[in-house]
């Protein structure tokens, strides 16, 4: 009686985790076209103008795969739940990379001391002109503690 492709595929990993290169080159025909799909279905959930297309996605999964060649694979649904948990971290870093861009991630950094004294310049000028609201840009009559002039 000859295995079922699921436990053929169950072999070929063991196989591969193994050390088996041969097993890998049977393997990725095999897995091929459901990572695809994983990977498809994970983009259509992203945002519009996303560049990356699904055969990019499964690439950068091989390549994981690859440097975790190591991993001691239980069943086919444990590959599959492991390289649909690398295709989401794929999309996170993705998702953060342009979120820190957007936030201007690549922006000078600041020393902290020129930061501290920076702040104590403009410290200083704020006591400067509560000492002599004459001389403040924006001059206006003292106020009491809500916003309103005091009683006199």
């Amino acid at each position: 009686m000859t295995e079922s492709p699921k436990t053929d595929t169950t072999r070929l990993l063991r196989a591969w985790a193994a050390g088996d290169e041969q097993s890998l080159n049977q393997l990725v025909p095999r897995v091929h076209r459901e990572l695809r799909r994983l990977a498809a279905r994970l983009l259509r959930n992203e945002r519009e103008g996303c560049s990356l297309q699904a055969t990019d996605m499964v690439q950068e999964v091989y390549q994981r795969l690859m440097a975790a060649s190591q991993l001691d694979w239980q069943h086919r649904a444990h590959f599959f739940a492991v390289a649909a948990t690398m295709m989401r971290r794929i999309l996170l870093n993705r998702a953060r990379r342009h979120a820190a861009a957007k936030r201007g991630a690549n922006g000078a950094l600041v020393n902290l001391d020129s930061g501290r004294r920076f702040i104590a310049q403009a410290l200083a000028r704020i006591d400067r002109s509560r000492r002599c609201p004459a001389n403040s840009r924006h001059s206006r009559p003292p106020q009491g503690p809500h916003g309103c002039a005091p009683n006199s």
